[in-house]
């Protein structure tokens, strides 16, 4: 597509164009080169162009997949632009004199800047270590460190659109780095399982598996909770306090009810793929991971503290924000069905079941993604 026109250009229009824009475009093109009524030596050809064109666009579907594609393709060649640019400035530029190393040779400030980003972007201040970022590439426009930061800033808050154009930036001002390029390559597969929902026909809503897929945690919550009323079971941890009067049975709907949730979000396009949503250029540990560690403890504490950094840092991560409610919700479920029948002591569900459920939730995010293409 790059060697040719594109089929907004096909068709005479930006790549804002609305549907009734590209349709009032496609009808009078089609009547203007239609081979019955143009005598233009290249009006089967120039026909043909415009009923290929309209085609993908008219989709909403094709249209978002072509869309993905130009993207993909024009942030490849901005890189090898790039990487062309700097090989020649590099094979132009003569050799520094020993006794001269010139002004530029040493900058104290800006490796202390670099380092101090990093080390906000590891301890989570992306608010600071955004607002340092944008100001080292003003100041120094062919620092990569600062571009994979934003990438990573953008990545946390599920802006992938924003974070591959940040790390394609890193790529071309470090072609050497694998690392940028690879994160560069994961974001442009999660926008591409944005866009390309699974095949249906034309006449169902292109985003419909993404709500089906909700159906099946609920099912699996509505099934435990019938369950938990309808067995009489002993309790098995009365030698722990905190949740002495809990049954296997509510143990089971707590692991399954979790791996549902996860499960059934990540297959229905609700999370990113566990693969990618985990890792960063230079943030390396995931969100996740640590939310999970802390929800071992106590989910709710867990929660709150995602929640209190993430407002005060602008920093709330897409995938666990769904994850937190989705198991919030599954927990108050299953408390509420211990309060109405007992013998389970609702409090206890409800303050420890979330640990179980969000550990669950994990599992089952992990095991959908395997199956991912």
């Amino acid at each position: 597509m790059a060697s040719k026109r594109n089929h907004y250009q096909i068709l005479g229009l930006d790549r804002s164009a609305t549907k009734e824009e590209i349709r009032r475009s496609y009808r009078k093109l089609v009547l203007e080169f239609h081979p019955d009524r143009s005598t233009a030596a290249n009006a089967k050809e120039r026909f043909i162009e415009v009923q290929s064109a309209y085609e993908i666009l008219s989709d909403v579907t094709k249209k978002a997949a072509y869309d993905d594609d130009l993207r993909r393709e024009e942030l490849e060649a901005n890189r090898q632009r790039a990487v062309r640019q700097q090989s020649a400035q590099t094979t132009a530029r003569p050799r520094p004199r020993a006794e001269s190393p010139g002004p530029k040779a040493t900058r104290p400030d800006l490796t202390n800047d670099l380092l101090k980003l990093t080390q906000m972007i590891t301890r989570g201040k992306l608010l600071d270590a955004e607002k340092l970022a944008q100001r080292l590439m003003k100041a120094d426009p062919k620092q990569p460190v600062p571009y994979a930061v934003m990438g990573d800033i953008h990545r946390f808050r599920g802006e992938f659109g924003k974070a591959a154009e940040m790390y394609s930036y890193a790529a071309q001002m470090s072609p050497a780095n694998s690392i940028y390029q690879r994160k560069h390559e994961e974001v442009l597969n999660a926008i591409a399982r944005q866009v390309r929902p699974s095949p249906a026909p034309r006449f169902q809503d292109p985003y419909a598996p993404k709500t089906q897929a909700l159906n099946v945690p609920a099912a699996v919550i509505f099934a435990g909770c019938c369950y938990l009323a309808l067995s009489h079971e002993p309790a098995v941890l009365g030698s722990i306090p905190w949740v002495s009067t809990w049954t296997l049975g509510i143990l089971m709907v707590l692991v399954l009810g979790g791996i549902a949730i996860g499960a059934s979000l990540s297959a229905g396009n609700y999370l990113d793929p566990f693969s990618s949503a985990h890792g960063a250029a230079l943030a390396r540990v995931s969100p996740m991971v640590l939310l999970g560690a802390i929800a071992a403890i106590n989910f709710w504490f867990a929660a709150a503290l995602y929640l209190g950094i993430g407002l005060s840092q602008n920093a709330l991560n897409s995938n666990a924000t769904r994850l937190v409610i989705a198991v919030s919700l599954a927990t108050l479920a299953f408390s509420m069905v211990c309060q109405i029948i007992g013998p389970i002591h609702p409090m206890q569900v409800f303050l420890w079941g979330g640990n179980v459920a969000y550990i669950g939730s994990l599992l089952g995010w992990m095991v959908a993604d395997a199956f991912r293409e």
